[in-house]
């Protein structure tokens, strides 16, 4: 008789999965130290990458300053090497003295007495087409073929900015003004708004008083007259004293205080100009036979 129940048989096999034995259990202590040492060397390996990456990201970033920082300290050279080596013109004339200069884009300037041009050009001989002028000077700007502008006194009371025209400006304070001949002129000048800006006509003249911040324009029916200067000459066909004043006025700057002109003769003829109003009025008052005095920049009669 069979002792043994069938519940009560017996196994070899273990109840519990858990009390099998894993794989790293499986081998030996040789191959779980080559394990070990594999695996650590993987973590290793990973905080390697890891730092590198931050290493190269900080790399980069520092090669990003250190470019920015090359590239402004190379626009500093070349804007310091090219302020050293421009290369100033300057241009001037004393009293009862003209000049005349051909400027490198083909621009002649016809200077008056006591006047200054200055412009640059760079180490190549290039220019701008910018000037500066204290005085007064007759322009025949040259066309380019790029419709570059041509500025005189950029920034300044009465800046002047044209494309190729023939004109005079006058730019000695307090007197600001310009008489075009030919072709396109734009003005800019300041006012209590901000600066504004101004079209002028050929045959006008503008003039720009910097208190007032406000211009006056005038036409002329012959405005070659007012730049007699460039010959130092008035020439006058049957010209009456109102229009002989009238021309002088502008040519000086000055007033006239009359309310009528006491003569009506007429003359023909040429009337010498200098720099000394003074002198011109004396020869006008030999011309039409009659005293003409000066005060203050006032025209008078007596």
């Amino acid at each position: 008789m069979n002792n043994f129940s069938q519940t009560d048989s017996y196994s070899d096999e273990p109840d519990d999965e858990e009390d099998q034995p894993g794989f790293v259990d499986k081998l030996s202590k040789a191959e779980q130290i080559h394990l070990k040492k594999k695996i650590l060397n993987g973590i290793q390996d990973g905080i390697k990458k890891n730092e590198l990456k931050k290493k190269i990201k900080k790399i980069r970033q520092a090669a990003v300053v250190v470019a920015a920082s090359v590239a402004c300290i190379l626009l500093a050279d070349i804007f310091i090497w090219q302020t050293i080596t421009a290369q100033n013109h300057v241009v001037s004339t004393k009293s009862n003295e003209k000049e005349t200069v051909q400027l490198p884009d083909g621009t002649n300037v016809m200077l008056n007495s006591n006047s200054v041009l200055t412009y640059s050009t760079d180490i190549f001989g290039d220019f701008s087409r910018k000037v500066h002028l204290e005085g007064e000077a007759y322009f025949e700007v040259s066309k380019t073929e790029n419709q570059q502008r041509f500025i005189i006194n950029q920034g300044e009371a009465l800046e002047v900015v044209v494309f190729g025209t023939a004109f005079s400006v006058k730019d000695k304070y307090p007197v600001h003004k310009l008489t075009l001949l030919e072709g396109k002129v734009q003005l800019g000048y300041k006012t209590e708004a901000g600066v504004h800006h101004q079209q002028v006509l050929p045959g006008q003249s503008i003039r720009y008083d910097p208190l007032k911040q406000e211009t006056s324009a005038n036409t002329d029916h012959d405005p070659l007259k007012l730049l007699a200067w460039k010959e130092g000459k008035l020439e006058m066909k049957e010209e009456s004293l109102t229009g002989a004043l009238d021309i002088l006025s502008e040519l000086y700057d000055l007033q006239i205080a009359m309310d009528s002109v006491p003569t009506t003769r007429q003359v023909s003829g040429t009337l010498p100009l200098a720099d000394n109003p003074h002198e011109v009025l004396k020869n006008v008052s030999i011309l039409f036979d009659i005293e003409i005095q000066l005060k203050q920049s006032k025209i008078t009669t007596n």
